[in-house]
């Protein structure tokens, strides 16, 4: 028999709600995905404590949970010399990504938008950066289209075009007028339909042992409309549901529709694993707030100021309706960028202070304490950290949300509890996990006083903790894993569909998963 034209296929989905997609699946929405339900296994995914979006995609790919290797964020890390957030270079990568591994041992690869990674020239195969990504691989505004190698750039561009996106964040777009939200969905919607084109074309070349490309535009439509179809969100507007439908589900039927074109590519003896990074839900966040209550429980109660001309220019600004704002927009560039939100900025001198927020996601958020012999400007004794960290935590417990009348923070992590290696310095030393039961704009306590959030945030849906996957191939049985799949277990387990080994790795392997490769080895020669 013949071998197959490749041997593992992983298709990631950045951001995609696992509820929904079971619910379209079984309603019929998902045709593509339900078959693969019915003849595959399938399971939910434990990500990283605390870490979980910005940390899915660096621990999947390097198989080493936060601490022992060096990305716990997505993108930045906090520099303890600088007390500067940096972007991420991959020379700062010391850990062998997935591809980089299997490529040494002799297979052949193929990554298109795989997140937050950037082009290895060295790779035995191809790659396919900022196309279509979530955000840049490289950090900073723009995406940076590359590929490995050079000249299969203008393949892409022959094939499906540059990125209708032209490279801009989807949070960097404004959606103010019904129109603004639809020109959004089509935008992203066509870009999805694009990759899936682009994903199959390369994957019909064959030769690959391991083959793995991502969509991301659910992620992007997660972030920037989900209050559309959502009657209980504080943003949904009747108006805006009844131009646009639901487009959530939209995103999920083409996605659905693209994973069917990609499958077809392939035959039984390939190892297909849809792999979905996390969820999405509303955007109810404390994230970058953090940073003021922090302020006021090292300083006492601070009033942060009068409101300056720009802060009171932006106020009158998001108290006038969007459809209204929209047709106001030609003369908003005149305002020099007075009018664009910019609550939640991190505050200034974190050298002098003892303790000061790190963005780690919008659902949970770091803490950094400014610690002698690990900071450059350290002001807190290591024998008092224990002390310190306990005080924190009883303090932030302590705050309501006057919104909900509820508890603003429902849990606060020690990563030392979680985690250990030799990266734990990059790690925060709390990680305050919120409570998303709404909204989070006013919250108060004796220590901090009463905190209220100036703006709302652009984002209306954002990430829940949970990821999810699908495998399917000849010898796995339909079955649903009652454990959660640890993140770190997949590198181990497509190391051994590959006849790789994994030692060094802590995962375990996925023995579901392999009952494929176990059924391949016992066909006649």
């Amino acid at each position: 028999m013949s071998e197959p034209k490749t041997k593992v296929l992983v298709i990631g989905v950045d951001a995609a709600e696992p509820t929904l997609l079971e619910k379209w699946a079984g309603e019929g929405d998902l045709p593509n995905i339900a078959a693969l339900i019915k003849r595959g296994v399938k399971g939910s995914v434990q990500n990283p404590v605390g870490f979980e979006a910005g940390a899915v995609w660096p621990t999947f790919h390097t198989g080493k949970m936060p601490g022992k290797q060096q990305q716990y964020e997505a993108m930045r890390y906090f520099d303890p010399r600088t007390y500067e957030f940096e972007y991420y270079k991959q020379s700062d990568i010391e850990t062998d990504l997935m591809w980089e591994y299997f490529s040494k041992q002799g297979k052949r690869c193929a990554v298109i938008d795989a997140p937050y990674c950037q082009i290895d020239p060295s790779l035995n195969g191809i790659m396919i950066f900022d196309w279509a990504a979530h955000v840049p691989a490289k950090g900073g505004p723009v995406m940076e289209f590359a590929t490995h190698p050079p000249e299969i750039a203008q393949e892409v561009l022959d094939l499906v075009g540059p990125d209708p996106t032209e490279g801009i964040q989807s949070d960097n777009r404004i959606l103010e007028s019904v129109a603004d939200h639809i020109a959004f969905r089509d935008l992203y919607l066509e870009r999805l339909d694009k990759k899936g084109k682009l994903i199959s074309h390369f994957l019909n070349k064959g030769g690959w042992d391991y083959f793995e490309a991502v969509f991301t535009d659910c992620h992007s439509i997660g972030h920037k409309l989900w209050h559309v179809s959502k009657p209980d969100h504080p943003e949904y507007s009747e108006a805006l549901h009844k131009a646009m439908g639901d487009p959530i589900r939209d995103a999920y039927m083409l996605l659905d529709k693209k994973i069917g074109e990609v499958l077809a590519c392939i035959d039984d003896r390939t190892l297909a694993l849809l792999f979905i990074s996390h969820g999405m839900g509303p955007h109810y966040s404390g994230t970058k707030i953090l940073d003021r209550i922090l302020e006021n429980l090292e300083q006492g109660v601070q009033s942060h100021g009068e409101k300056n001309l720009k802060e009171k220019i932006r106020t009158v600004w998001h108290l006038v309706p969007p459809e209204a704002r929209a047709k106001l927009r030609p003369i908003k560039k005149h305002f020099n960028g007075m009018l664009q939100s910019k609550d939640g900025e991190f505050s200034g001198n974190r050298q002098n202070r003892r303790f000061f927020e790190v963005f780690v996601n919008n659902r949970t958020a770091g803490v950094r304490v400014n610690l002698k012999g690990r900071e450059a400007n350290g002001q807190v004794d290591p024998a008092e950290l224990d002390g310190l960290l306990g005080q924190l935590t009883e303090d932030l417990l302590a705050i309501t949300n006057l919104d909900s009348n509820e508890r603003l923070v429902e849990e606060v992590i020690r990563p030392s509890d979680h985690y250990s290696g030799e990266f734990m310095d990059r790690l925060p030393d709390l990680l305050v996990t919120w409570n998303r039961s709404g909204p989070i704009n006013n919250i108060q306590s004796d220590k901090i006083g009463t905190i209220r959030r100036a703006f709302p945030d652009a984002r209306r849906g954002d990430h829940t903790p949970f990821g999810y996957f699908l495998a399917a191939g000849d010898g796995i049985d339909a079955q649903v894993l009652n454990d959660r799949v640890d993140t770190i277990d997949f590198f181990p387990t497509i190391c051994s569909a590959l006849d790789i080994a994994a030692d060094e790795y802590e995962g375990k392997q996925v023995d579901a998963i392999l009952r494929f490769k176990n059924e391949q080895k016992m066909e006649p020669a």
